[in-house]
């Protein structure tokens, strides 16, 4: 039984399929940022025309109002009446026991929303962290992370 060793070359087999190089990705990642890039601009122009278009309609149901002579009636004294109302709220809030109650709901408010902000900071903060979108309390209740993002006009100084 003789095992005769025989003698053979290895060839390498290219691969058929090409692998993109370095300059066809980043020739990639440029079409997909411009194309997302114009994709924006085409939402801010639709959403400024649709906002136009509201500008508009919302004029013309404005001057159907204003032109209707028992509306005109109406609105008259719906005003006095909110006059009558808000020296009344007036005068009940000059009592001190109220008016600190009122200061009270003020502060409040103004501690919720500034504990709404950190919260939105620490959330944006902790997805980046982890990547994860939910959150799972002490009391076991998961909550989804949902950030939000809008566009706001330049001021006039910052350009």
């Amino acid at each position: 039984m003789d095992n005769p060793i025989q003698e053979a070359q290895i060839i390498e087999q290219q691969s058929t399929i090409d692998q993109p190089t370095a300059q066809d990705m980043a020739k990639e990642a440029s079409t997909q940022f411009l194309d997302l890039q114009s994709l924006i601009k085409r939402y801010v122009s639709s959403l400024k025309k649709a906002k136009d278009e509201l500008k508009i309609q919302k004029d013309m149901l404005e001057a159907t109002f204003l032109n209707d002579e028992t509306y005109q009636l109406h609105d008259k004294a719906a005003k006095a009446a909110a006059l009558v109302r808000a020296g009344t709220r007036t005068q009940i809030l000059k009592q001190p026991a109220i008016a600190q109650l009122d200061e009270k709901v003020k502060d409040l408010k103004i501690q919720i929303k500034e504990v709404q902000e950190n919260l939105s900071i620490n959330l944006l903060e902790y997805q980046k962290q982890t990547g994860a979108s939910q959150i799972e309390l002490d009391d076991g209740e998961v909550l989804d992370i949902v950030p939000s993002v809008r566009l706001v006009k330049r001021s006039p100084d910052k350009r």
